[in-house]
């Protein structure tokens, strides 16, 4: 049998399957933007800015080793900030609506840019809860990092402020994807369900197996193909006859 894995007779089966994929791309991206849009909750992040340094004189002189030891600090300060005993002051401060795993699973932190600038994040459901609990932490950052790393200065740079947009999720983005997996699935499906089909629809088909073709049936137009009628005469078909 002719082989029907070609690139041209695919394109061509691709084209004509058009409605199919099409409808299944609508179909999908509008099923992801409406589950995105309107089942999963959305999360606001609202963030601030600490700067470390290793020196607690407010003049000092700027040199590669403050600089070097200050982003070692970053570190260091992360991981005491999101300690019990800090995490458990935010939460007498903040009335306690959170455990402290919850609270821990909401806060996100990392150097900016790997510099001596610490950036604290916190995500929630409530923008105001998220702002709060930010700048609560913020408040708390100064006292606890000084009593256990002993030395050293933190200033705020930036306090949080109420996110008025959801960072997650993003709607359009998810249709877009959810639109680009309908089409490849579609295409999949309908390429594998091509190469395994095993029916022979034309002449051609048969050339490389050397089976002698009988007789060929022409597709009447109720079936897709153009008649055109003649007085007097047989119908002519339009387009090439089909095997049947």
């Amino acid at each position: 049998m002719q082989n029907r894995t070609d690139l041209r007779s695919l394109l061509r089966l691709v084209g004509r399957s058009s409605p199919i994929w099409l409808l299944c791309m609508l179909l999908c991206a509008a099923g992801v933007y409406g589950v995105s849009a309107y089942c999963i909750p959305p999360s606001y992040t609202a963030s601030a800015t600490l700067y470390i340094y290793n020196s607690q004189e407010d003049t000092r002189e700027l040199n590669a080793g403050n600089v070097d030891t200050s982003r070692k600090l970053v570190s260091t300060c992360s991981v005491v900030l999101q300690s019990d005993r800090t995490l458990e002051q935010v939460l007498r401060r903040t009335g306690g609506k959170r455990s402290l795993e919850e609270l821990r699973g909401m806060l996100h932190m990392e150097a900016v840019d790997h510099t001596e600038i610490l950036r604290i994040s916190v995500s929630s459901g409530d923008p105001e809860e998220a702002a709060t609990l930010c700048n609560t932490l913020l408040d708390c950052a100064p006292t606890e990092l000084l009593r256990v790393l002993q030395g050293g200065s933190v200033k705020v740079i930036d306090t949080a402020a109420v996110p008025e947009h959801p960072d997650s999720p993003n709607a359009v983005v998810n249709a877009i994807l959810g639109a680009v997996l309908g089409l490849a699935g579609s295409i999949t499906a309908i390429l594998t369900w091509n190469l395994l089909d095993g029916r022979v629809r034309t002449a051609e088909e048969l050339e490389p197996c050397g089976a002698p073709v009988l007789a060929e049936i022409p597709i009447p137009f109720h079936l897709g193909e153009e008649v055109t009628w003649y007085e007097g005469s047989n119908p002519s078909i339009s387009s090439n006859p089909r095997l049947c």
